[in-house]
Formats: structure tokens, C-alpha cells, sequence
């Protein structure tokens, strides 16, 4: 019995193992890597402003993508830990906040990390301009 569940058993793992699953893309490194967000999100007011944003790498070179228009990084590739700006244009829209993921991604073949970072502006506020004229 003990034989027979042994026996199973082996044949499990062998079956578990195909040649698909190696990723012939990729080849082993015995390289240190290391890449971190200071943050996983920064939060803009409606007005154009600009925030910081630390990233932590260890000799790993790395990439920021951001798909938005309405903001911009002032740095989108480094190879060390750096600080990225970003600023963000007015948000004159009273009636929408924006939102936009960036992705700070490692750009080796050895090693694939990506970390998203949530940037948000508010709304705008409205208002009503009223003068002594217009009453």
C-alpha cells in the first residue's frame, strides 16, 4: 500500500512537469534586484500642482508609464533609486475628478516587477461670481 501511494505519487510530479512551462524567454541571474514605490498613491488638488513620488531601486533599471495627458513625470527611466516628479494641469471640470494609474515597472528580462501608482486630481470647486452690477 505504502509502495503503491509512493508509486502515485512520483507519477504526479513527473506529470506536473512539462517543457511548456519553461519560459525560454527568461535566463537565470544571480543578480540582486530591488524596486519599490514610496508611495502607492499621490492625491493632486484641482489646481495645477506637483508632487514627489521616491523610487527605491537597487541597481535595477526601471521604467514609469503614465497614460494620462493631464500629468506629467519629470523622469520616466533610471537604473538607481531617484525621486519622480509629477505635475498635473487645472482640473477646471466642477463636475469630474480625474484619475490615471501609472506603472512603475522593473525593465530587466532576469526579473519582472510592476508596482501601480494611483494618481488623482480633484474636481474642481464651482462657484457663482456675483457683482453689485448683475443683481
Amino acid at each position: 500500500m505504502k509502495r503503491t501511494l509512493i508509486y502515485i505519487m512520483s507519477l504526479m510530479v513527473l506529470a506536473g512537469c512539462s517543457e511548456s512551462e519553461f519560459d525560454s524567454s527568461r535566463t537565470p541571474s544571480l543578480m540582486k534586484r530591488y524596486l519599490r514605490a514610496g508611495a502607492s498613491e499621490l492625491n493632486f488638488p484641482s489646481s495645477a500642482s506637483s508632487k514627489s513620488l521616491s523610487v527605491e531601486s537597487d541597481e535595477t533599471p526601471w521604467t514609469i508609464s503614465v497614460p494620462s495627458t493631464w500629468v506629467k513625470a519629470n523622469q520616466t527611466k533610471g537604473n538607481n533609486s531617484a525621486t519622480v516628479d509629477f505635475s498635473v494641469e487645472l482640473n477646471n471640470s466642477a463636475d469630474t475628478s480625474r484619475v490615471c494609474i501609472a506603472n512603475l515597472s522593473s525593465d530587466t528580462q532576469d526579473w519582472k516587477r510592476s508596482i501601480p501608482i494611483t494618481l488623482s486630481q480633484a474636481k474642481a470647486t464651482a462657484y457663482i461670481n456675483l457683482s453689485p452690477s448683475s443683481l
